[in-house]
């Protein structure tokens, strides 16, 4: 819905405004994981229908209020690990990598992030092998029609975590997006 609000919109601030409807979000998920209970049944890969997870990532990576970014993370990491096509494991290592690179920029999380240093974009690639994983941020900090500036990094999976874990930043990189 936040989406639809604004489809054309290149700059990220109309998220802000969408805060009701983030709520929303992470509420629902919250009602559906705990009527469900540890039973959350979850779809097979060759579905495409919809469960908790996409809103939840999108709410994490999208909405500016902390406080709603660190509750839908918190139900992210409680999903069963497949949904679909989506994989839990993945998209927390990409939204707390978004919320840790918006976040550098300010000193407090009641204070809002910048259209600068807001991520536009999110690129996911799966690797050959299955346990590795590249993600490139989008953003746009000479302002919406200035060059964007683009941060690949790659993670690992790592079965003594349980989690990907970072490589580090693999390239940076500007031009026209």
């Amino acid at each position: 819905m936040a989406w639809l609000m604004n489809p054309w919109e290149s700059s990220q601030m109309p998220f802000d405004d969408a805060k009701g409807y983030f709520q929303l979000a992470v509420e629902e998920a919250e009602r559906i994981l705990a009527s469900t209970d540890s039973k959350y049944e979850l779809p097979s890969i060759f579905q495409f229908e919809m469960g908790v997870m996409p809103p939840l990532y999108y709410t994490a990576i999208k909405c500016r209020c902390h406080e709603l970014r660190l509750r839908a993370l918190s139900l992210l990491r409680q999903v069963p690990r497949r949904e679909g096509l989506w994989d839990r494991e993945e998209l927390v290592a990409i939204a707390e990598r978004v919320i840790e690179v918006e976040s550098v920029t300010v000193s407090s999380p009641e204070i809002p992030i910048p259209d600068a240093n807001r991520v536009y974009n999110v690129t996911i690639e799966q690797q050959d092998r299955g346990n590795d994983l590249s993600a490139t941020f989008s953003f746009k900090p000479n302002g919406l029609t200035g060059i964007a500036s683009h941060i690949r990094e790659t993670w690992t999976w790592s079965s003594s975590r349980g989690k990907f874990v970072s490589d580090g930043i693999k390239a940076t990189a500007s031009g026209i997006d």
